[in-house]
């Protein structure tokens, strides 16, 4: 596989989340980023192209993780911790523990071996922001809040993408260029999710993890289920899921509810990869299939 980076700088604040008007994140997941790829490929009908490209494992695509300019952040392994903070956690450290969601890839390894105190990997990204706007539709006029999310200058978030060659790859590409016309994260009209997108080649030891199926434990980095066929991957596996739904969100069609699922979230570690799979999650009211990406990504981790 070929590996690749882009770096999204967000030039507006930010809305992730389940759509509620007070509920925003700081990060989206891979399902989200495909199914605003899908949107953006319809404007030259190719979203079948992207769709058979996913289906066949030959793109696929992390979560969007933190950056802060060179330094970049991956989520913290579920439950590979040092084994001094194992045998000698306090309350307090297992306080400080629970508030830690991102550890910088380049200290991953210090962090396993103990050399990094918890206290040292907390961190800030930007700042929640709240908006009032007023509901002209109702009489009379009702104010609301809106949450969004903006980040601090020299930070912003990233996304791992691996590619089966240099045809998919530069599809993906075009594809990720289509996408920063329209913006991710909340409505472009709004002010909301304007980006600039830089693409860059992955570090060598960051790539080395990527490709590395033989370590003992593999990081989930996005998102995913496996199928069926793949259920002996939950065996020793330590994970947590996430619940994932929402509406579709058609250009020119009204929204309608997909199906709500449980998938397991990124950090999640397992002792061999999956593959995944691509759901559809439309319900009886959907005029069309509606895609779910489940693919999985991973990353190897020498660690016991």
């Amino acid at each position: 596989m070929l590996y690749r980076m882009y770096k999204f700088r967000f030039d507006t604040p930010v809305r992730f989340g389940s759509g509620a008007a007070t509920d925003s994140q700081m990060a989206f997941h891979a399902d989200t980023l495909f199914s605003a790829l899908y949107l953006a490929c319809m404007e030259t009908r190719k979203e079948n192209v992207l769709l058979s490209l996913a289906q066949e494992g030959a793109i696929r695509f992390s979560d969007a993780f933190p950056y802060h300019k060179e330094k970049l952040y991956i989520p913290r392994p579920v439950g590979l911790y040092p084994s001094r903070i194992q045998s000698a956690i306090d309350a307090s450290t297992r306080k400080v523990l629970k508030r830690i969601v991102w550890i910088p890839w380049n200290s991953l390894s210090d962090w396993l071996a103990g050399k990094v105190l918890p206290q040292n990997l907390i961190v800030q990204f930007g700042v929640p922001e709240e908006k009032v706007r007023v509901n002209r539709r109702e009489q009379p006029p009702t104010p609301y809040t809106i949450e969004s999310f903006r980040f601090f200058d020299g930070c912003g978030l990233y996304v791992i993408v691996a590619a089966k060659n240099d045809d998919a790859l530069s599809f993906l590409d075009d594809a990720m260029q289509l996408l920063s016309t329209s913006g991710i994260g909340g409505s472009a009209s709004s002010g909301f999710g304007h980006f600039t997108l830089t693409s860059m080649q992955i570090a060598e030891d960051m790539e080395k993890a990527l490709m590395d199926y033989h370590a003992p434990w593999q990081v989930l980095l996005n998102v995913a289920f496996p199928s069926e066929e793949e259920a002996d991957v939950m065996d020793e596996a330590r994970y947590m899921l996430i619940r994932r739904g929402g509406f579709t969100a058609g250009r020119q069609e009204r929204p309608v509810k997909k199906q709500t699922a449980w998938l397991i979230a990124p950090g999640s570690i397992f002792r061999k990869r999956f593959d995944g799979m691509i759901e559809d999650v439309s319900i009886t009211l959907s005029p069309h299939p509606v895609w779910r990406y489940e693919k999985a990504i991973m990353m190897g981790v020498n660690a016991e």
